[in-house]
């Protein structure tokens, strides 16, 4: 059996895991210690073993055959954020980068809720019911205008990540996009809805 079979197999018993989440900053999130002791013993089962490990710009998950010495080619990797002076940042992004090349490559499901496409980053549903009480006593706000040319942020953020920081277009998220016009520039928040709504619509199509 090829180390690509036993992957799948791997993949296909986590389906039946039921994996705990924890509350974060933007909502709901699977921990890498969670992951780690659903995948890990499922991996060992099969004859796999894995490991982290580095070079200059990625993070590069290992998965061996512990029989066969085979190794999954191309390694499963996800590029390095810029060194922060924070390690707690600088820990928090490797967590980040270690839960996700886990997930991606073992296909663990998780919630489709995307915490950015919200303002406090909740839920739809836990937005509406935490804010309904305060909605029925506020008088509704006129909407604000659009004064921004958002396709010609989105062309120059695309440019900025592709030259200046060197990603390609596997690597750019709509997160990584999104958060770049952001924080190169102040918006209202009809603005920020208009952008983070482009974003999300064209980067897709354009996949």
């Amino acid at each position: 059996m090829s180390i690509y079979d036993k992957i799948a197999d791997v993949q296909m018993e986590l389906l039946d895991e039921e994996f705990k989440t924890k509350r974060g900053y933007h909502g709901e999130y699977m921990g890498l210690e969670e992951l780690t002791c659903k995948i890990l013993p499922k991996c060992y089962k099969h004859g796999l073993f894995y490991y982290f490990t580095a070079n200059e710009t990625h993070l590069i998950l290992k998965i061996i055959d512990r029989e066969t010495k085979d190794v999954l080619s191309p390694a499963p990797h996800v590029r390095l954020p810029e060194l922060s002076k924070d390690m707690k940042v600088e820990g928090g992004n490797i967590t980040y980068m270690k839960r996700y090349l886990l997930m991606d490559t073992f296909q663990v499901i998780a919630e489709s809720f995307d915490p950015d496409d919200t303002k406090d980053g909740l839920p739809p549903q836990k937005n509406n019911d935490a804010s309904s009480a305060h909605k029925k006593n506020t008088k509704k706000e006129p909407s604000e205008t659009v004064n921004v040319d958002i396709p010609q942020l989105y062309e120059d953020a695309l440019k900025e990540l592709r030259t200046v920081k060197g990603l390609n277009d596997s690597e750019i998220t709509i997160s990584a996009i999104r958060k770049h016009i952001f924080k190169n520039g102040t918006f209202n928040q009809t603005e920020r809805d208009e952008i983070a709504r482009y974003v999300k619509t064209t980067w897709r199509l354009s996949k």
